[in-house]
């Protein structure tokens, strides 16, 4: 029976990175020091050292950190370079002496169980090279509950495994093999549900004649992990060329296959993804990550019926293993068996245990628009492994729908949005942050240019245009021609009227599938650019015309636009009135009939048409007070050129009540600007005083028009000439030639006796 030296397993035990090889050694009964008091003492002084009922402990992460510096890891690495040979893991222990300072050996007639410890600790070994100390699999490693009680148990686990037979102790190490292969799974599904990269399992023993093979496949499963996916793939068909002569094991010709797939699939070129699984496939039959592999690809490809066949066949042949399960929900899923899906984790319970099965519940949940589900399945998810960065992106969409959904209730105005609204939005652009920082030390670009691109949404949504603005650039760093991103500096600059033609020619010459969801933005450009025949080509090039609400009362705003631009009155006017016969009662189609009015300078019937709108209770409702205040206002500004002063004030009234109806009196937006000046002409002149010196005091200088109130109410309502004169020169400095400004001036010098 092989022996192992107590320090070596303090070695692994204390660093507590392995708590899965720990029990793997001692589970396997491989020394009879075990039977000692030696091991048992040591094991309570690691376990007390390292506090392992708090994984999070700061001491751990300082051992994490000093363990994948040391010689250790490096002989952890050394193991897994030379499996293949069943006695060379003296090499790795000699690079273990330089830590531990204390020798231990392994040897022995078994050759089969000396072969398995080194291939079991290359399986971790690759793990560990690949993620970083924050990464899912060092979180499974150090986090995972079954492994921390086994270690706790580790006496009376001693005692039970020494009395077992050898042909237990094989079955014992074939099961920790398994539960290696499962490691590796689990660190393939923290790709996300939608981009599961299949991991091939390495399990069978590797020919001699293909050794050198085997080992540049470990070197450039590592360019893959690190992003380098096209330099991977030309590599491995390198290597099937050179075979081509040659009689291969299908072992290799598995793991080249499996490979070249998953480059395939990370550049979503799923038809080759899918034929080179099938090929894996053949080579290994009866590998349920074969079949998993399979489903995965036919899932991509939109063949859903395929993918819940292979996924049968794979949990047939695993139908304990969290990964087939997790690959057979979303394969359901695809295919839309909601009541299936419900049978099974009704019959399964365990499924809402495993990670990744919760994981494929929520993300199942979220494409079935069932939000809330899905966040408190991604949470539990994020639970059991906190690092995992395509649960928490799934928390955070989760979250982010759900704010979506409140928002078009009442849309909010600029930044007026609800507190509840706001800290949700936070706790999303929070969790949306977390996966990307896990997602950088993984060096995967794509996916995390996805999850850069989420949380730019979620920051434009809180009214953070230039956080927004930043995420997108940081994609188009590496993806210079991403469109999701392109469009996304499209929407910011059009929202900070920073756009130009420039902007609108990218916009016109996206691929069509993107023509839907960017034409009305395309039109309201080419408006403020004063092209309004552009505006309305641009809508009729969408065929056929949405009929989705909101996207068909944008469609209808711009071309109405565009029509009153053009003078086209008759043909407008037909227009309006279809509409208004078929969809007379439609909220959206009512505002975009009154913002034409208005521009039209038709305030009487915009503000029929809004005062019917609003007593549908419609979604809209902020945004329709908004839009009747700045009817009133207009309709006031119309009455006072005609010197219908009574009715104007009226106006302004009206105006006043209507603004406060939604203003946050605490914003800076253009609408309470808006709305001191109705409460100045509305004869409220203290208040308008009141709410335009708090606004002059917060941003530090004079403010247009507003300061011009502060200045009248000081001149008038207490005398205080030499305080109204300062406000209105500093306002000259910015508007010299505005002549109420020039004649007040005169007026105040005047009165304090200046010339």
């Amino acid at each position: 029976m092989p022996e192992i030296g107590i320090a070596a397993l303090t070695t692994i035990v204390t660093h507590q990175i392995l708590p899965a090889l720990a029990k793997f050694v001692v589970t396997a009964g491989v020394t009879k020091l075990l039977k000692g008091d030696g091991v048992k003492k040591a094991v309570k002084n690691t376990c007390d050292d390292l506090n392992l009922v708090a994984p999070h402990d700061e001491r751990v992460q300082r051992r994490l950190t000093q363990w994948t510096e040391s010689e250790s890891f490096k002989a952890l690495l050394t193991l897994g370079k030379k499996d293949h040979q069943p006695l060379s893991v003296e090499i790795a222990i000699k690079n273990f002496e330089d830590t531990t300072k204390v020798g231990y050996s392994i040897s022995g007639d078994n050759t089969k169980l000396t072969n398995v410890i080194p291939l079991y600790l290359f399986h971790l070994g690759v793990q560990l090279n690949i993620m970083d100390k924050e990464s899912s699999a060092y979180a499974d490693a150090r986090n995972h509950i079954e492994v921390m009680k086994a270690i706790e148990a580790l006496p009376d686990q001693i005692k039970t495994v020494i009395d077992s037979s050898n042909a237990e102790l094989n079955a014992a190490i074939h099961a920790r093999l398994d539960r290696s292969d499962q490691l590796f799974l689990e660190a393939a599904l923290t790709k996300g549900p939608e981009q599961v990269l299949p991991i091939k399992d390495e399990v069978d023993a590797r020919l001699e004649s293909e050794v050198e093979y085997d080992s540049r496949i470990d070197t450039i499963k590592r360019h893959i992990e690190h992003g380098q996916v096209d330099l991977a793939n030309k590599l491995l068909l390198e290597i099937r060329d050179e075979i081509s002569g040659e009689k291969p094991s299908k072992q290799l010709l598995f793991r080249i296959a499996s490979n070249i797939g998953v480059c395939a699939l990370k550049t979503e070129r799923y038809s080759d993804a899918e034929s080179e699984f099938e090929t894996a496939l053949a080579c290994k039959p009866d590998s349920y990550i074969s079949h998993a592999n399979v489903a995965n690809a036919a899932i991509f490809q939109k063949n859903s019926q395929r993918a819940v066949n292979n996924a049968v066949q794979a949990r047939k042949l695993a139908p304990k293993n969290g990964f087939a399960a997790a690959i057979f929900i979303l394969a359901l899923s695809a295919n839309k068996e909601s009541s299936r899906i419900k049978e099974l984790v009704a019959a399964e319970r365990w499924l809402l245990t495993d990670p990744l099965c919760l994981l494929a519940l929520g993300r199942h949940h979220y494409d079935c628009g069932e939000f809330e589900t899905a966040e408190k399945c991604a949470r539990q998810s994020t639970a059991k492994n906190p690092y995992d960065p395509q649960a928490l992106i799934l928390v955070a969409e989760a979250i982010f729908r759900q704010v979506q959904l409140l928002l078009l209730a009442d849309l909010p105005i600029n930044e007026n949005m609800r507190p509840e609204h706001k800290a949700r939005l936070a706790e999303a652009e929070d969790y949306a942050t977390k996966s990307i920082g896990f997602l950088e030390t993984q060096d995967s670009v794509v996916q995390k240019n996805q999850a850069l691109l989420f949380r730019a949404a979620i920051r434009l949504a809180a009214f953070d245009k230039e956080g927004s603005r930043a995420d997108c650039n940081m994609v188009l760093e590496t993806e210079p021609h991403r469109i999701p991103a392109l469009i996304g500096i499209a929407i910011i600059d059009y929202s900070a009227g920073t756009f130009s033609k420039t902007t609108a020619s990218l916009l016109e010459n996206l691929p069509s599938d993107y023509w839907p969801q960017t034409a009305a933005l395309l039109g309201n450009m080419y408006l403020e650019l004063d092209e309004p025949a552009l505006a309305i080509k641009s809508i009729d090039r969408v065929k056929p015309p949405p009929v989705d609400n909101e996207l068909y009362s944008s469609f209808l705003t711009v071309r109405m636009l565009g029509l009153a631009a053009l003078n086209l009155n008759e043909e407008l006017e037909t227009l309006i009135q279809d509409e208004l016969a078929q969809n007379g009662e439609d909220v959206r189609v009512l505002f975009a009939i009154a913002i034409v009015r208005r521009r039209s300078k038709r305030c009487d019937e915009a503000i029929l048409l809004l005062e019917k709108a609003l007593s549908l209770k419609p979604q809209l409702e902020t945004w329709i007070r908004r839009e009747l205040a700045n009817n009133f206002m207009d309709k006031a500004e119309q009455n006072a050129r005609l010197r219908n002063q009574s009715l104007a004030i009226r106006m302004y009234q009206k105006a006043v009540y209507m603004f406060e109806t939604f203003l946050d009196l605490d914003s800076e937006s253009a609408d309470r600007y808006s709305y001191v000046v109705a409460l100045a002409n509305s004869g409220q002149l203290g208040s308008a005083y009141a709410e335009a010196r708090k606004l002059r005091l917060k941003q530090g200088k004079a403010i247009s028009v507003l300061s011009e109130i502060e200045a009248t109410y000081l001149e008038y309502q207490y005398g205080f000439f030499s305080e109204a004169r300062d406000l209105i020169v500093e306002l000259l400095e910015s508007e010299p030639a505005k002549p109420s400004l020039r004649m007040a001036l005169s007026r105040l010098n005047f009165r304090l006796g200046k010339s």
